[in-house]
């Protein structure tokens, strides 16, 4: 039987911590070492930490020498926060590659930088795994239609990111692939082929191709997806947030969120918001919803992540404050009882079944082509 690759990640932070939450989507990788940079502040903590969620039983490292030594794969990731890549990474993964360590990269490199470490993979005969190369797809000749798309979509949208969109997409797709059913899906990192699924596509955000064409082509994409993979449900992912936080973070004021809808349409949403959240404005986060895109919300992520509004509203970067998310549960529990909708937090695993249960519900009621299957404890 073919052996488990061990990887190491590198620099780790809280940015990764989705896919440890779910390593095991992964059959031939076993993630081994965690190791971080001293400045981040989680060395010797359990990686659940990071997130002030239930234990991973990983403890971070900062011994990057140390932990190199007994593992096969060193994946290096961009962490959240701005670092210097030449001083501090770079000279690592050369060190990493002279020591006969396959390479994996999801950090964008320049042209020289991809080059180069391609060549010294090549030259220590060593695997080069780069995550960020983009996908061409035609644009010529784009016809003008859109196709109606069979296969139920979940689509999982956000008040803005770090608020563990991402997380919700892997697990709900951990849970469905564990109750059988084959599973499309486009996310939100650069990574996603990696996983086994599709990345959003870059054409998305081309300055040169009009907003209309880009509606007609994602729509396309999907029905591409479907055509090909035959699924029984598809989840999206959609990068960035809804709307506009302030001038600097903006996300395109909303219009990429748009353009989704315009192409697609969701049979089952969810939204994820900040802990700063006020059970009087799930109405209007509902009439948002209806007014711009035509559907309502099914169920609302509420994150354990708090949005500090005195300093998110005035600098480019958001300023998160993270509490554990036992007392976002308690808030959780305490609206539930007030409301129709489903609310969650993904970090809690009755919450992720109690979500799973709604949309094998949701759909099956509403006549889709999702066999209800017998639901059970993943």
């Amino acid at each position: 039987m073919q052996t488990c690759k061990k990887i190491m990640v590198y620099p780790f932070d809280k940015e990764f911590l989705p896919i440890i939450r779910n390593q095991d989507l992964f059959i031939d990788y076993k993630f081994d070492k965690l190791v971080t940079l001293s400045g981040f502040g989680i060395v010797n903590k359990d990686a659940g930490e990071v997130d002030n969620g239930p234990s991973t039983e990983h403890t971070i490292s900062n011994d990057f020498d140390e932990s190199l030594k007994t593992i096969d794969t060193i994946w290096i990731t961009k962490p959240r926060y701005d670092i210097d890549f030449n001083k501090l990474i770079y000279p690592n993964i050369l060190k990493s590659i002279s020591k006969k360590k396959n390479i994996i990269c999801s950090w964008p490199l320049d042209s020289n930088k991809f080059d180069e470490l391609s060549k010294k993979s090549k030259d220590e005969n060593v695997d080069f795994i780069y995550l960020n190369e983009k996908k061409s797809i035609s644009k010529n000749n784009i016809e003008k239609i859109r196709y109606d798309i069979s296969v139920p979509i979940i689509l999982i949208s956000g008040e803005f990111e770090e608020i563990q969109k991402f997380l919700i997409q892997l697990t709900l797709r951990n849970k469905l692939k564990k109750l059988g059913y084959n599973v499309s899906q486009i996310g939100t990192k650069n990574y996603c082929e990696f996983l086994g699924f599709h990345s959003f596509p870059f054409f998305i955000n081309e300055l040169n191709l009009p907003d209309s064409y880009k509606v007609f082509l994602f729509n396309h994409y999907i029905k591409q997806v479907e055509i090909e993979e035959n699924p029984d449900v598809m989840i999206i992912g959609i990068p960035g947030g809804v709307n506009e936080i302030n001038d600097s973070t903006n996300y395109d004021f909303g219009l990429l969120s748009n353009k989704i809808h315009k192409a697609v349409k969701p049979d089952y949403v969810i939204h994820c918001v900040s802990n700063k959240f006020d059970t009087s404005t799930t109405d209007s986060i509902s009439k948002f919803y209806i007014h711009n895109y035509g559907v309502d919300i099914d169920c609302i992520h509420i994150s354990n992540e708090i949005k500090n509004l005195n300093i998110g509203d005035i600098n480019e970067n958001i300023s998160l404050t993270t509490q554990n998310y036992k007392k976002t549960l308690e808030f959780i529990n305490k609206i539930q009882k007030t409301s129709n909708k489903l609310f969650i937090n993904t970090l809690d695993k009755n919450s992720m079944e109690d979500l799973v249960q709604n949309i094998i519900f949701t759909l099956s009621d509403e006549n889709k082509d999702i066999e209800e299957i017998k639901y059970i404890e993943v």
